[in-house]
């Protein structure tokens, strides 16, 4: 989005969270990461070695944090009074 100032142009951009994701080429056998939009899909992605086409994406360990948030299921179990 931009916008006009009188003085100059300001632009402003939005964030937008992108993931790194992970591929594998299954033709030169070679492992990249790609920062790309949630939507993006394996056939909208080429190799960064070789430019194929033919790119699988891999399962990757991720992390995430949460502020504010209560954990409802340990507090759910700790007040059930459940024994054992």
């Amino acid at each position: 989005m931009c916008y006009y100032n009188k003085k100059h142009w300001n632009i402003v951009i939005k964030e937008v969270e992108m993931p790194i994701y992970e591929y594998e080429c299954k033709d030169c056998e070679k492992v990249f990461s790609l920062l790309q939009p949630i939507t993006a899909s394996e056939k909208d992605t080429e190799c960064h070695y070789c430019g194929s086409k033919n790119v699988k994406k891999k399962f990757s360990l991720f992390s995430c944090s949460t502020t504010g948030v209560s954990n409802q299921a340990s507090s759910a179990s700790s007040s059930s009074g459940g024994g054992g």
